[in-house]
């Protein structure tokens, strides 16, 4: 049984160790185990999370910085554009009131014509440089804004869907399905000490097992009302998720659906170019209207006359503060410089817009770290569940041990002692079995320090023995009476032993049948006078039995019970 419980003990604290590189029982430190490399893993994913929440943090202000751009955009090309028709209308008005002939007009209006010229061709090579920065074709598909609109769509729908997900993927994980394992093992333990108990004495133990019982259904009535809480807990929670991955799912395929239809038009699919293009779509059109007049200016001569036919509603109005021909280079000079705010603005807004999708290209990979996580934490659940099972398993074993050697082996040193006490006529009174199953004797007088049984003489050894046998035979049976065979187990006995321990052997045969085996004559000789049923195994000679007939014959009632080989 020893053996057998060391090697039970011995398996568990190897599963245990498989699991965790901590050993609670001798105090050492291994190297990583599963446990600690999947707590390490999940520690790199912890650190990854908060790099994805700094970029999300990063990825919002980007986008609030992009629509407070676009607004001053906005308002100062307005701005500009006011600008530069009123310079123009104010120039033509200063010109007309200075010629009242036609001719001069003329010259005037051709002298004017070629100087604003010259500034629509350095604007209209700004506007295409803007456009060819940007990386927008001149000419817009009919269906590219629609396009646009809804990789837009898709993409924002796709980040909400991940933002539901997540606390979701959170909760699911929280919500843990109760162990059995441990009910279970808390359940059969104490059933297994109640049997064993009963086998020695049922009726001192009927009230335990009978309040055991209806602990035992409370404890599993509990366990199942929890346990169908939670599992419809995380059925409905997987519901749901499974409804927002099918929804996610359909708006990747709309996605790619997408892609090939931006391929089919020679524009890149890529999250950067079309975030790209959808924020420039606005400031595109504006720019391709812009080059249309000023080609049509350019070609038709009449740039100025255009200008001044939609001012001539505005010579009508009352007077105002209008520029002198003198401040209009300080106005030109104003002009330029917002022009030039206006290309900076443009350009920090195309780098907040590559940011914007090299963010969204990192956020992307979230939904994959959403899973990682989920499969690690719950592999770290199932490990410390059995890490936990492996170490109550482990103490209740040490703990049923020590039970078992408290309750049955002090029972069965004080039977040991009682018949040893007999044997050796009261020299040796107590036994103590140690853990290893050793065995030391201690007594009166000068033998009563405890003693190993291997140290003393082979008499008492033999003494010993036969007490431990004639004790563990009540023990195991119950006390009940079993026949009791000894082969030369006397032989090493003195006189005065010997006597004493067939006087011994005649009063245990009062209760059980014994049967000796012995070649020594002495122990033959003291059976026979003691007429106790002797058998010869050998050839002996006609007188002898002649005499072993009459021993038969005037035997009495110890003839059955006692019988020598």
């Amino acid at each position: 049984i020893h053996v057998d419980c060391d090697l039970v003990r011995q398996s568990l604290q190897d599963d245990y160790l498989a699991i965790t590189s901590e050993d609670p029982w001798n105090g050492l430190k291994a190297s990583p185990r599963e446990l600690d490399v999947v707590k390490e893993m999940l520690g790199d994913l912890d650190t990854k999370r908060e790099q994805l929440n700094k970029w999300l943090l990063e990825l919002r202000q980007v986008q609030q910085q992009i629509v407070e751009l676009e607004q001053k955009l906005d308002r100062d090309r307005s701005d500009y554009e006011s600008g530069i028709e009123y310079l123009i209308w104010i120039q033509q008005q200063w010109r007309a009131e200075g010629d009242e002939h036609q001719t001069d007009a003329s010259s005037l209006t051709v002298g004017v014509s070629a100087i604003d010229n010259h500034s629509l061709i350095i604007e209209c090579q700004q506007l295409e440089k803007t456009l060819t920065d940007a990386g927008l074709p001149v000419e817009i598909p009919e269906d590219l804004p629609r396009l646009l609109s809804c990789a837009d769509d898709v993409r924002c729908d796709l980040v909400s869907l991940q933002q539901e997900l997540v606390p979701l993927h959170k909760e699911l994980k929280e919500i843990t399905l109760p162990c059995w394992k441990k009910l279970l093992l808390a359940t059969l333990l104490p059933l297994l000490v109640f049997v064993v108990l009963w086998n020695f004495s049922a009726s001192k133990h009927t009230l335990l097992i009978a309040l055991f019982c209806p602990l035992c259904l409370v404890l599993w009535g509990s366990f199942l009302r929890r346990y169908r809480q939670r599992r419809l807990s995380r059925l409905q929670l997987q519901r749901k998720i499974s409804q927002l991955e099918l929804r996610r799912s359909e708006d990747r395929s709309r996605l790619e659906v997408l892609d090939e239809e931006f391929e089919s038009h020679g524009l890149s699919s890529s999250a950067i170019e079309l975030v790209k293009m959808k924020k420039m779509l606005e400031a595109h059109e504006h720019i391709l209207v812009r080059l249309s007049e000023i080609r049509h200016q350019l070609h038709h001569g009449d740039g100025v006359d255009t200008c001044l036919a939609d001012k001539d509603d505005m010579s009508d109005c009352c007077d105002v503060n209008h520029l002198t021909p003198s401040d209009i280079p300080e106005a030109e000079a104003k002009l330029a410089d917002l022009k030039n705010t206006i290309n900076g603005d443009e350009a920090e807004l195309i780098s907040l817009l590559r940011n914007e999708a090299v963010l969204q290209d990192r956020l992307g990979d979230c939904g994959k770290l959403d899973v990682s996580e989920f499969q690690l934490r719950s592999r770290v659940a199932e490990l410390e569940e059995k890490k936990s099972v492996l170490s109550c398993a482990y103490e209740v074993l040490g703990e049923a041990i020590d039970e078992f050697h408290q309750v049955n082996l002090t029972k069965l040193e004080k039977e040991m002692g009682c018949y040893l006490n007999k044997a050796t006529l009261g020299k040796y009174r107590s036994v103590k079995i140690h853990d290893d199953f050793s065995v030391s004797l201690a007594g009166v007088g000068r033998c009563s320090d405890w003693l190993p049984l291997a140290n003393l003489s082979r008499g008492t050894i033999d003494v010993a023995c036969l007490a431990m046998r004639l004790a563990m035979t009540r023990y195991i049976t119950h006390n009940e009476y079993l026949p009791f065979f000894l082969d030369d187990a006397l032989i090493n006995l003195d006189s005065a032993r010997l006597v004493d321990t067939v006087d011994a052997l005649e009063r245990l045969s009062e209760d059980h049948q014994v049967i000796m085996f012995t070649h020594d004559e002495r122990l033959y000789k003291l059976a026979g006078s003691r007429r106790w049923h002797v058998i010869s195994l050998a050839e002996q000679p006609k007188r002898k039995t002649k005499k072993r007939k009459e021993n038969r014959d005037h035997g009495n009632e110890l003839g059955g019970q006692l019988s020598l080989l």
